[in-house]
C-alpha cells in the first residue's frame, strides 16, 4: 500500500467522521489532554463510558465537566443525547479551535486524583483549571 493511498483515506476518513462523530479535548486537572470521539447518536452517560474506558477509570469515579467564567459546570450523566446537550448549551461550550479545524468541543476530566508531578496520585481537590 502507498503512502498516497493512506493519505487519501485518512482525509476521508476525517471528513466522514466529522459529520457522524463529536470530538472533545479531554483535559485532566495536570494539563493532560487527549482528543476522544464519540458518535453523534451517543448519550451523555456513553460518554462518560467512553471517556472511563480510554483514561481506563471506573466511571463512577469520574467527573465531566465544562468551565464557563471560571466556574466548572458539572456534566451529569443522563440519558440524554450529546447533540441536545450541546445545542442547549450552545453559550456555554464553544468549539475549541478555529474554523478550518474541524470543531472540538473542550471538557475537563475529574477522577480524584492529579498527577502533576507525574511520580504520585495527589488529591485533584477539584483544582480544574481552563
Amino acid at each position: 500500500m502507498s503512502l498516497d493511498i493512506y493519505t487519501n483515506l485518512m482525509k476521508r476518513f476525517h471528513i466522514s467522521s466529522a459529520n457522524t462523530r463529536f470530538f472533545f479535548e479531554v483535559s485532566k486537572c495536570c494539563g493532560y489532554s487527549e482528543i476522544v470521539d464519540c458518535p453523534k447518536a451517543e448519550t451523555l452517560e456513553n460518554l462518560y463510558t467512553i471517556i472511563s474506558d480510554i483514561f481506563q477509570v471506573h466511571k463512577d469515579k469520574l467527573k465531566l465537566y465544562v468551565i464557563h467564567e471560571n466556574s466548572k459546570i458539572l456534566i451529569v450523566r443522563t440519558n440524554v443525547k450529546i447533540r441536545d446537550f450541546l445545542s442547549v448549551m450552545q453559550d456555554i461550550i464553544k468549539p475549541e479551535y478555529p474554523l478550518p479545524a474541524q470543531i472540538v468541543y473542550k471538557i475537563y476530566f475529574d477522577d480524584g486524583t492529579c498527577h502533576k508531578d507525574h511520580t504520585s496520585n495527589l488529591v485533584c481537590q477539584s483544582n480544574i483549571h481552563p
